[in-house]
């Protein structure tokens, strides 16, 4: 879960614990319904904020790194071979 998530979570946790003295009634119900449709709409806007966002950027920095660490073992791997085999 990114930061974002967790946030959301914790604010419908804590919605839901002001709404948890209220008497079981239909308005508390219809409350406590509207805190959670609200919750999971800020965490459907997370997620696909992640996905347009953060994890396209992240993508790229996890390729370029891939890409780094491969390119770098192929030059040791070179210079090791070159050195043995003098």
């Amino acid at each position: 879960l990114n930061h974002l998530s967790i946030f959301i979570i914790q604010i419908c946790l804590q919605v839901a614990q002001w709404l948890a003295p209220l008497p079981h009634t239909f308005a508390s119900l219809t409350a406590t319904t509207r805190a959670m449709d609200i919750g999971q709409t800020l965490l459907d806007f997370s997620r696909m904020y992640y996905q347009d966002h953060i994890k396209s950027m992240a993508d790229k920095c996890i390729e370029l790194a891939s890409d780094t660490t491969n390119s770098m073992w192929e030059r040791i791997s070179k210079k090791w071979t070159e050195y043995y085999e003098n």
